[in-house]
């Protein structure tokens, strides 16, 4: 199921608030498509940019934290999420085989390494969906 899911999503346009694949995805609608794939809706996140530039807060973490809970070592399709300089979680990648994360760049869906240095300072944690995956 991973490869089908991966390849699907693979060289998906970027589109900020993107959540078709075929207009364009943003690292939050990818996470959505890919959990809808698994029969899971989860609740979107389309205020993040306001609470973040209104109250400089981490909304991901406040707001979802009962959905979610952090793992120290991820499983496939569990959710990374990555931080800016002020700590803040700002962009989110699902966990692939590897050590690797798909994620939704301004390049597009790509493939990157959990541990390439451009992302692995940024990681804020792991975080698994309480609901089991399909």
């Amino acid at each position: 199921m991973e490869h089908e899911i991966v390849t699907k999503y693979l060289g998906c346009r970027f589109k900020h608030l993107g959540r078709d694949p075929k207009e364009g995805l943003d690292c939050y609608g990818l996470i959505l498509c890919v959990y809808k794939d698994f029969q899971l809706d989860l609740v979107d996140v389309i205020n993040y940019e306001a609470d973040f530039a209104l109250h400089g807060k981490d909304y991901f973490i406040e707001h979802y934290h009962e959905q979610w809970f952090e793992v120290p070592v991820p499983h496939v399709f569990d959710v990374v999420l990555y931080k800016t300089k002020e700590g803040i979680a700002n962009h989110a990648g699902l966990v692939i085989k590897g050590n690797r994360c798909l994620q939704a760049t301004k390049a597009g869906v790509v493939i990157t390494r959990l541990n390439d240095p451009i992302w692995f300072h940024r990681q804020e944690g792991f975080y698994r969906f309480k609901e089991k995956l399909k």
